[in-house]
């Protein structure tokens, strides 16, 4: 009984029904309604056996032996029923045959279906008897000899498969009332999640309306299926099977599931309850889509976070690290020679620089992330944005043993309307980069005019270093991501910089792409779109070359070293950065006088009329916006330059709109100081700088860059050391001073 109920209802009517056909079949043959082959078959061997002894006795009884032989052995051969063929006599026995007779004739066996014995008269007396064996006709086990038989066996099977089949069908489109009542449907179809209800082998009886269109299907569709093949996915780190697979092998409740579905293009998340009820289950399914994207999402965020702080900790560290470790050797007294402490100081001023880069990146980023990186679109010389990135990045490169060259390959326009900050920006991070992962060779920005419908200009960057492989030109363009971990561990890097660029290019409404082979060297090329304007004032490419040539050459040894001698203010609360700045100035021959707030520039701007004032935004007792536009309000004409640690974008303007003529971020670089003091205040003449000399012949102001050296003298035992420093400078003098009372410890 337990074997018969897991049989399905639809196989078990079909076997019924194929019962009744069968049992009406079998009543109908024994009635005489078919045909009795094999009675067919004896009646017509009998008439043939007669018909052959009448022509047998003929022959027999005229002496024609050998007639009769050949007769009996062509009705052999033209007839495949029959087998052997004997002519037997009382007294002789066998005298004519045709086939192997005595193997196939069977005595004891009579006469049947198989053999039959015929008798032979000779003048009227019994002479002997003709005997014929034939071939079986009965098919396998004797079938043929039943008419019924072959029927059933086809009908059996076909009977079944076409009952079976048009029941399916037939169950298939029954009303779905008749399964689950048409008032709980209405009722289950208000229901705010999904509802499947599954017979035992979860095949769908009824899904509701939300379901339906949850996952984009006809509730028609649904009925009948088996919900384990509507397309369900699930989680890679949950359970390996369908939560109605579990609950039927378990035989208990299923709750807090996860399965994903695919759904015109969107991947839909679930929250699947399953129940067993009564020999079938119902499943709620709970569309979680949104909670769990914004889980994802909050995830990755998380990770994002996770990975910007881990990048951040470690690129922040390192040039730290150089700088405290350094500064402490310094401090300490920890060096041998002046050339060491040169070495030191400029491995700080190395990585205070990265420092100061780490953070205009961190800046950008954020300020494109929040979608406020504004761009200007004033006129711009892209030739002398890219030559004053050779100018800067050309030491780089030759440290580095490389060739920075520039190619103008076609005539450019003289002025382009973009943002020429934004623009430098790119072009010095792109070129920094290739310099970077450039170990042999060459670097090469080539500039070119593409004309056409949409004109465009076209700067490449080409070098000759490590290579990307297809997958890592990919990945180079996300932010803190680089091509590898190795290229981290080799080269450093935040994986900040080309992200930033590219998004610097599209804001400028151009584009960033990449074309590398691993081995041989990366392009990266910029694309800016040009209005047809530009194309009416075009410069040649030598053009710019020569220019730049003879620029350099009439400017050879033009560093600036001295300024006019007028009255300068520094305004900062930081002594540090004030002293800094008051000393640069002073050097270079300006008058420096110094006040740390606002409230203490307006006061002095009132008792002397100064020549340039440095203003420091961000101060107590009173900021630089508020003394600068009440200086402006009182009709001071002096030109103010602003001194700021906010260097995001718009900063400048702000200082601008309260008065500022000019704008310096800090840290402070030295040569941007120089050079925008000099712009206000002007060289110091030729007269001044012969009087300055003859009026002090042993003092010597020059300007050591941060990659100078200074020369020391040798000298031998016994010799006096001879300082290179002017030591008639008071400042200088204490310094020498102090390093000959700590020369016996050292």
């Amino acid at each position: 009984m337990g074997i018969f109920s897991r049989i399905p209802v639809r196989s078990r009517i079909a076997f019924g029904l194929v019962g009744l056909t069968v049992g009406t079949l079998l009543i109908a043959s024994a009635g005489g309604f078919f045909p009795n082959e094999q009675k067919e078959i004896l009646r017509g061997r009998a008439k043939f056996c007669e018909a052959l002894a009448i022509s047998s006795t003929g022959m027999a009884s005229t002496g024609q032996i050998a007639t009769l032989k050949a007769t009996m052995n062509s009705l052999v051969n033209r007839d495949e029923d029959v087998s052997s063929i004997g002519l037997r006599t009382e007294n002789d026995g066998l005298i004519a045959s045709a086939g192997p007779h005595e193997e196939n004739w069977v005595a004891e066996a009579g006469n049947s279906v198989h053999q039959m014995e015929v008798p032979v008269y000779r003048k009227g007396e019994h002479w002997g008897h003709l005997e014929i064996c034939f071939r079986s006709t009965g098919g396998l086990l004797g079938l043929n000899y039943w008419a019924p038989a072959w029927l059933l066996i086809v009908m059996i099977p076909a009977l079944f498969l076409q009952f079976s089949f048009y029941l399916r069908k037939t169950l298939k489109h029954l009303d779905p009332t008749d399964r689950v009542p048409q008032h709980v449907q209405d009722a289950l179809d208000t229901l705010s999640v999904g509802l499947l209800l599954m017979d035992s082998s979860h095949h769908v009886l009824y899904g509701n309306t939300e379901l339906a269109d949850s996952i984009k299907r006809d509730s028609d569709e649904l009925l009948d299926a088996n919900a384990s093949e509507l397309g369900w996915q699930l989680p890679s780190d949950g359970e390996d099977e369908l939560p109605w697979i579990t609950a039927s092998r378990n035989g208990k409740a299923v709750n807090d599931r996860l399965l994903h579905m695919n759904v015109g293009g969107r991947r839909r998340t679930f929250s699947v309850n399953c129940s067993i009820v009564g020999k079938g289950m119902m499943s709620t399914f709970d569309d979680i889509t949104l909670l769990e994207e914004a889980r994802e999402a909050a995830q990755q965020a998380s990770e994002s976070k996770s990975a910007f702080l881990a990048n951040m900790s470690h690129e922040i560290r390192t040039p730290l690290n150089a700088v405290l470790g350094f500064t402490d050797v310094l401090r300490r007294g920890l060096v041998t020679d002046t050339e060491e402490s040169f070495d030191h100081l400029n491995m700080i001023h190395r990585s205070g620089k990265h420092l100061l880069e780490l953070i205009n990146d961190i800046l950008d980023l954020s300020k494109i992330e929040a979608g406020k990186m504004d761009v200007e679109r004033i006129d711009t010389e892209v030739d002398q944005i890219i030559l004053d990135t050779v100018d800067v990045l050309g030491v780089r490169a030759k440290e580095n043993e490389l060739d920075l060259n520039v190619e103008f390959r076609s005539s450019i326009p003289r002025r382009i309307q973009s943002d020429p900050t934004r623009l430098k920006q790119i072009i010095v991070n792109l070129v920094g980069n290739a310099i970077k992962f450039t170990e042999a060779g060459s670097v090469t920005i080539a500039t070119t005019l593409v004309e056409g419908a949409r004109p465009k200009l076209r700067i490449d960057i080409i070098d000759t270093g490590i290579g990307m492989t297809p997958e890592q030109q990919i990945k180079i363009f996300e932010s803190f991501s680089q091509a590898d971990d190795t290229t981290t561990r080799k080269f450093g890097g935040t994986g900040l910089g080309l992200s930033i660029s590219r998004r610097l290019a599209e804001a400028l409404g151009g584009e960033l792409t990449v074309a590398s082979e691993l081995g041989t060297g990366s392009t990266f090329t910029v694309t800016l779109p040009l209005h047809e304007e530009a194309l009416d004032d075009l410069v040649p490419g030598d053009e710019i070359l020569s220019r730049h040539h003879a620029a350099g050459s009439s400017s050879a040894g033009g560093d600036i070293t001295r300024l006019a001698a007028k009255p300068v203010l520094v305004v900062d609360d930081g002594e540090a950065n004030r002293r800094l700045i008051e000393l640069v100035l002073g050097r270079a021959g300006a008058i420096v006088t110094g006040a740390e707030n606002g409230l203490e520039a307006i006061k002095a701007a009132a008792d002397q009329d100064f020549a340039l004032i440095f203003m420091d935004m961000q101060m107590p007792v009173m900021d630089g916006y508020t003394a600068t536009r009440k200086m402006r309000s009182v009709g001071l004409k002096t030109p103010i330059i602003a001194l700021t640690g906010n260097a995001m974008k718009g900063d400048r303007e702000k200082c601008i709109a309260a008065g500022c003529d000019d704008f310096l971020s800090k840290p402070v670089d030295i040569d941007k100081l120089m050079a925008r003091a000099a712009h206000y205040l002007g060289e110091a003449t030729e007269v001044q700088h012969e009087v300055e000399q003859t009026q002090d012949e042993t003092l010597e102001v020059t300007r050591v860059d941060a990659d100078s050296r200074p020369v020391p003298r040798p000298a031998s035992s016994g010799e006096p050391i001879e300082s290179t420093l002017p030591m008639d400078d008071e400042e200088f003098r204490e310094i020498v001073i102090d390093f000959l009372e700590r020369l016996e410890s050292r």
